[in-house]
């Protein structure tokens, strides 16, 4: 369900936060009101492709904002696209794909119109339909399932991050036995410094005694 869209410079409107509440909305307005600009900002929130032309005249980007809840959980999305054709997504605050984009909120959308694919057509939303079909207690599977993925996945860092805390470990030991070996090769005698330091000055003046002599 989306509950708050917030769309700035992005075709005909400047700046507008619209609430939604469950049930029906009805959004009704003479020609270029800014209609067609809301759907269009929907669009960009299921990872639709983005138009530089879409961004208002004048400004430097194009911003749409969007807080969905998806099975009790609130997620928020946000798409800029710039006058320069690049566009960045981001999902409860973390860099994010298009492609990414699509497959979280898409299944949240479903888009009729002339000319728009229908989400029954797209396979990804179809598990989300049946959960949504099963009620309760797929959502409580559902969250079980987050849950146990999300540990999965800080699991997964964690054993990253330990095998290369391993690697580095291994290659300091390398370092370190090389350094022994070479001590080894050289085998210092205990007072042998002191005899170096003492024979210091006569190796530095060595070309003037050599010259007296």
């Amino acid at each position: 369900m989306l509950e708050q869209l917030h769309v700035k410079d992005l075709a005909l409107i400047e700046d507008v936060w619209l609430d939604f509440s469950a049930g029906m909305t009805v959004m009704t307005g003479e020609t270029g009101a800014g209609k067609t600009a809301l759907v269009g900002a929907l669009k960009l929130l299921v990872g639709e492709r983005a138009d530089s032309s879409a961004v208002r005249s004048g400004a430097a980007e194009a911003l749409v904002e969007g807080m969905f809840k998806d099975a009790g959980t609130e997620v928020l999305v946000k798409r800029r696209v710039g006058a320069d054709g690049r566009s960045r997504c981001v999902i409860d605050d973390e860099m994010a794909s298009v492609s990414a984009l699509g497959e979280r909120i898409g299944p949240l959308v479903d888009l009729h119109g002339q000319h728009d694919h229908q989400a029954l057509l797209r396979p990804a939303t179809h598990v989300g339909y049946l959960d949504r079909w099963i009620g309760e207690t797929a959502v409580a599977a559902l969250s079980v399932y987050r849950t146990a993925l999300d540990g999965y996945r800080g699991a997964v860092e964690r054993l990253a991050e330990l095998e290369e805390a391993s690697r580095s470990a291994a290659s300091e030991l390398d370092r370190l036995t090389l350094m022994v070996d070479d001590i080894a090769r050289v085998d210092p005698r205990a007072g042998e410094d002191s005899e170096l330091e003492a024979g210091l000055p006569a190796l530095l003046h060595a070309e003037r005694l050599a010259e007296a002599a």
